[in-house]
C-alpha cells in the first residue's frame, strides 16, 4: 500500500513509504552557482564568508544603505588588505557610536576589523552601488590586483 506521506504495512511487515523525489541538475551556469555558493575571501590573512557582511550591516535600523571595498593600502600590491565600509545612515544618528558598534559586530562576526567606515550622502552611495544604472547592485567590491 503506497500513499502519501503515510506509512503502510503489508502482511509481511515490511514498512514503505512514498516520497516525492526531485531531480536536479549540477551546471556551470555562473548564475546557478552564484546563487547556492558561499563567498568566501581572504582578507588580512583571515579566510571570511563575505556572505556574513549582509547580516551585520542589515542588523542596524539606522543604516539606509552600505557597500564593503577590499583593497590594497596605498594601491601598493605588496602592501597589507584594507577592508572600508561605507554607510549612509538615517538623520540624526549618533555617527561615532554606530561607527563603534558596527566595527565590533563585524569584528565579533568576520574576525577582522575594518580599517576605515566612511559616511556618505544616501544619493552618492546608490551611485557607487549602481543601483539605478546596472542590472546587479555592487555591494562588495575587491579592488585588490587579481593575480
Amino acid at each position: 500500500c503506497f500513499l502519501h506521506n503515510t506509512i503502510c504495512h503489508s502482511s509481511t511487515d515490511l514498512i514503505s513509504e512514498r516520497t516525492d523525489v526531485k531531480l536536479f541538475k549540477l551546471t556551470k551556469d555562473p548564475l546557478i552557482l552564484d546563487s547556492c555558493r558561499s563567498w568566501t575571501s581572504k582578507i588580512k590573512g583571515s579566510l571570511v564568508n563575505l556572505n556574513h557582511f549582509t547580516h551585520v550591516l542589515s542588523e542596524f535600523d539606522s543604516i539606509q544603505e552600505w557597500q564593503i571595498e577590499i583593497r590594497k593600502k596605498d594601491n601598493d600590491p605588496f602592501e597589507i588588505d584594507e577592508l572600508v565600509v561605507y554607510i549612509s545612515c538615517k538623520d540624526h544618528i549618533d555617527r561615532s557610536q554606530l561607527e563603534k558598534n558596527l566595527s565590533n559586530r563585524i569584528l565579533l562576526t568576520t574576525e577582522i576589523s575594518p580599517n576605515k567606515i566612511i559616511f556618505l550622502p544616501l544619493q552618492e552611495l546608490v551611485k557607487r552601488l549602481e543601483l539605478e544604472t546596472s542590472a546587479k547592485e555592487k555591494r562588495i567590491i575587491d579592488l585588490r590586483p587579481k593575480n
